[in-house]
């Protein structure tokens, strides 16, 4: 499962790092920080939508952020994702 990825990255790069290999073993551990980065992102965002699903103070069709209970998980969840994806809250994206 891609949940355990990170853990096995991680492991194996300290097999290669005792070998001696250490550029490829810190490669190893950033791409294991990214997935966790990533997988914190994909699961904060099933929260805040299982939270909108179940929430009644909101219309079906309306998106979490507009809705006052929803939207601070909805936010969290946007603001792992951009960080996932490297892109700055404070910068326009194109």
């Amino acid at each position: 499962m891609i949940k355990d990825l990170p853990k096995r990255l991680s492991k194996q790069a300290a097999v290669i790092e005792a070998e001696g290999h250490l550029t490829a073993a810190r490669l190893m551990n950033e791409a294991a920080h990214e997935l966790t980065v990533m997988l914190d992102a994909l699961k904060t965002a099933e929260k805040a939508d299982q939270k909108a699903i179940n929430c009644e103070d909101h219309e079906p069709d309306a998106a979490p952020e507009s809705c006052e209970k929803c939207f601070p998980l909805a936010d969290d969840a946007r603001t792992k994702r951009w960080a996932a994806l490297g892109i700055s809250a404070t910068k326009p994206t194109s």
